[in-house]
């Protein structure tokens, strides 16, 4: 009887010291799982820099102006640069000024960059966004519409004066017209239609119909 008792707490003794121990490598398997690396952004943002700039993407930062502090834009690679997005409320709190921009104007030599380029931004002068950029030619009018959704966009090359609308929504571009002369556009209060000029007469477009 009391060999028995003295196996069995033997047994309990070194099941306990079995398991105590898986306990501890399991610790320390864990204490040695390596650190999430750094993205290239966090790293550059990690570094101390004497403009105080903050990168947005690898290639494109903001700094920040001592004398107001609103923020200067450094665009070098655009298409890494963040796109209008109709799903972030926050883009929408302040009404959002519509132009074109040139960003590669004296910095490069590459075309992509030195093209024209459709921007939007907050009018206390944040949150700058990338619209259009997959026309080629020069910008000479653009309009977006009410609900923000949809831009329309007149643009010059050798081909003619183009006039799009681009879906913000599906990047979808619709084909308006391609006829010289100063365009015009007017969108409907409700943004389900369009007035534009094309070809010297005036034209409406309806966008649920798809028709002129």
């Amino acid at each position: 009887m009391k060999k028995s008792m003295k196996s069995t707490l033997k047994l309990s003794l070194l099941t306990t010291l079995l398991l105590v121990g898986c306990g501890q490598d399991e610790i320390t398997a864990e204490s040695k799982q390596p650190e999430k690396e750094l993205s290239i952004v966090e790293q550059k943002n990690a570094q101390e820099w004497e403009d105080g700039r903050i990168y947005v993407t690898e290639h494109n930062y903001i700094s920040y102006q001592n004398n107001n502090g609103k923020p200067k834009y450094y665009v070098y690679k655009a298409k890494e640069w963040p796109r209008e997005d109709l799903s972030n409320e926050s883009s929408y709190d302040l009404p959002r000024v519509v132009f074109s921009w040139d960003n590669g104007e004296g910095e490069t030599d590459e075309y992509y960059e030195r093209k024209d380029k459709v921007w939007s931004i907050k009018t206390d002068g944040t949150d700058l966004r990338l619209v259009a950029d997959e026309f080629d030619g020069s910008i000479r009018l653009m309009r977006m519409s009410p609900n923000n959704r949809y831009l329309a966009l007149a643009y010059a090359n050798s081909d003619g004066m183009f006039k799009v609308i681009k879906d913000i929504k599906t990047g979808e571009y619709i084909e308006l017209g391609k006829s010289r002369g100063y365009p015009e556009f007017l969108w409907a209060e409700d943004s389900s239609y369009l007035y534009f000029v094309d070809d010297w007469e005036n034209w409406k477009y309806i966008l649920n119909t798809d028709k002129k």
